[in-house]
């Protein structure tokens, strides 16, 4: 078709933008005053990237303009492709913080509630930015980072590539607990009784306390695994499980007894670490992170 183009390279991508802010202000005569141009230079470029694409991106309604599908899926994606590269820019040359939501991954598993304070301060001293929190697991936060498509994340697991920078923000002894609402028992009671309890971030087998349990004959009759840390906290206070945390969850909790183990068990200990890409060590988003953690 006459105007179609066929290869990615000749895309004018500021027309790309243009129409973004037209999409995010609503409309044609907002995102001129917002960027500096007429609104007639504005609905050229946007007429001018239909022709290109071949495809009506917005359509009219009532005086409004509203995206088709094929605009708002454009619009989605021109959005993660103009916050990824205002985060590259901001890796050489920082740029305000504002102009971009602060993306945060995080790795589910029982860390993630000391993950969670460390965001609520950043929320709190920083009300001025908007923050997108991810979900990811260890390997596709390292890449996301690398990719610059997350500012930084949470994670228990090591890393051990030079271009990824980790801080140990804490690290908590292992143990078993139970709700004193229980009667007390041996470990072996315990869990013959009721179900232990863990946070299993990894779906493909057993934590390293399930087979530390299982080393020393000490499996429980039924295993509850979540990836939840909060739903394990919960389960352990209603007097419907074994917990397996660290101390610091409980620290100071009255409400909740930890048994003994054998002493012929090793020490276990749940970390967590704030991860960034080496690259991004002078970013904003990581500068205004660091008073919390360090």
């Amino acid at each position: 078709m006459a105007g179609r183009i066929d290869r990615g390279d000749h895309i004018n991508w500021n027309q790309v933008f243009y129409f973004s802010q037209i999409a995010a202000t609503g409309s044609v005569k907002a995102a001129s005053e917002k960027l500096g141009l007429s609104s007639s230079t504005l609905s050229e470029h946007l007429s001018q990237l239909e022709a290109d694409l071949n495809i009506k991106l917005f359509q009219r309604q009532h005086r409004r303009l509203q995206l088709t599908s094929e605009g708002a899926r454009l619009f989605q994606y021109a959005k993660q492709m103009f916050e990824t590269g205002k985060r590259f820019i901001d890796v050489i040359s920082p740029t305000s913080l504002g102009c971009y939501p602060v993306s945060i991954g995080l790795i589910p598993g029982p860390s993630i509630t000391f993950a969670n304070k460390i965001i609520n301060k950043y929320i709190s001293a920083y009300k001025d930015i908007s923050i997108n929190v991810l979900r990811y697991q260890h390997e596709q936060l390292e890449a996301a980072l690398l990719e610059a498509r997350i500012d930084f994340g949470f994670t228990d697991r090591k890393s051990d590539r030079k271009d990824i920078i980790q801080c140990q923000v804490v690290a908590s002894e292992l143990g078993l607990f139970v709700s004193q609402r229980l009667p007390e028992m041996a470990l072996t009671e315990y869990l013959k009784t009721i179900p232990l309890v863990v946070c299993r971030p990894d779906r493909s087998g057993p934590s390293a306390m399930e087979e530390l349990l299982d080393s020393f004959d000490l499996m429980p009759r039924n295993i509850v695994a979540s990836e939840y840390p909060s739903l394990v906290e919960y389960l352990c206070r209603e007097g419907s499980g074994v917990a397996v945390m660290g101390r610091a969850h409980f620290s100071g909790d009255e409400t909740i007894r930890m048994l003994h183990l054998p002493k012929e068990f090793p020490s276990l200990n749940e970390r967590l670490y704030v991860t960034w890409a080496a690259d991004s060590e002078n970013a904003e988003a990581v500068k205004r992170l660091q008073p919390f953690i360090f």
